[in-house]
């Protein structure tokens, strides 16, 4: 779906928005098995993270949740919506229905396109780290997810044109997979902690408690990767990487 988006001038539009909101749809139909499953795996015995009575009450919930998620998605595996997806994804790798702009050479059309989608991820990431200097709880965790979702974009674009344009692309993209992964913890942290505030609503006062101090052992995971991304931003941003596609 990322590439679609990014690589957009040169794919035919109709087809290609056809195609990513078919994936969009299959990505929110399991988007409740995944997050589930995060979860589990940050409750997991032995990690700092809280009273055990808390742990113990939501990995319970946690795991018939998880039941319930996967009978949704085993049942979106099964149906003739998925099949037809999976069908125009054969498709679209043996036949994507490109524009006259792809016919021209990689090396021309290829970096404009990765320049694009940096600079976006480049916006919301300075805009990150200015919020997170003037706001005393710093930028909200939607605005961190939609610069985790630039910068999955940038990654993968980089990733897709590496066998084209060669090493550079490729380090780039490295260097930007340690994006991903502090901006990915991020999110599964405020996630977690979300999921620990919505349970501890209605709970009773000694475990309401407990879910509290779980809550604010992700919110110290948040803020470890929020740390982690300001050291790691100026190191990514460095010119010097960015050469290959905006020469």
């Amino acid at each position: 779906r990322s590439g679609l988006r990014v690589f957009r001038p040169l794919l035919d539009r109709d087809w290609a928005d056809r195609l990513r909101e078919e994936l969009r749809w299959f990505a929110s139909s399991l988007g409740q098995y995944r997050d589930t499953e995060v979860l589990l795996s940050r409750l997991a015995p032995g990690r700092p993270m809280a009273a055990e009575p808390a742990r113990q009450v939501l990995r319970d919930r946690m795991v018939e949740r998880m039941s319930e998620a996967r009978a949704d998605a085993l049942e979106v595996l099964e149906s003739a919506r998925y099949l037809g997806l999976h069908e125009a994804l054969v498709a679209a790798c043996a036949s994507p229905v490109t524009t006259q702009e792809a016919e021209r050479p990689g090396k021309e059309v290829l970096p404009p396109l990765v320049a694009k989608a940096w600079r976006k991820f480049a916006a919301e990431a300075e805009a990150l780290l200015a919020t997170e200097s003037v706001k005393p709880d710093g930028a909200p965790d939607t605005q961190w997810h939609q610069a985790r979702i630039a910068a999955k974009r940038v990654r993968y674009a980089a990733d897709a044109v590496a066998p084209v344009l060669g090493k550079d692309a490729a380090h780039f993209a490295r260097q930007m997979s340690k994006v991903t992964e502090v901006l990915g913890d991020h999110q599964d942290a405020a996630h977690a902690s979300a999921i620990a505030r919505e349970f501890a609503a209605s709970a009773d006062a000694e475990l309401a408690f407990a879910l509290g101090v779980l809550c604010g052992a992700e919110r110290a995971h948040v803020g470890s990767a929020r740390s982690r991304f300001a050291t790691l931003w100026p190191k990514v941003s460095k010119e010097k990487l960015r050469r290959w596609f905006e020469t």
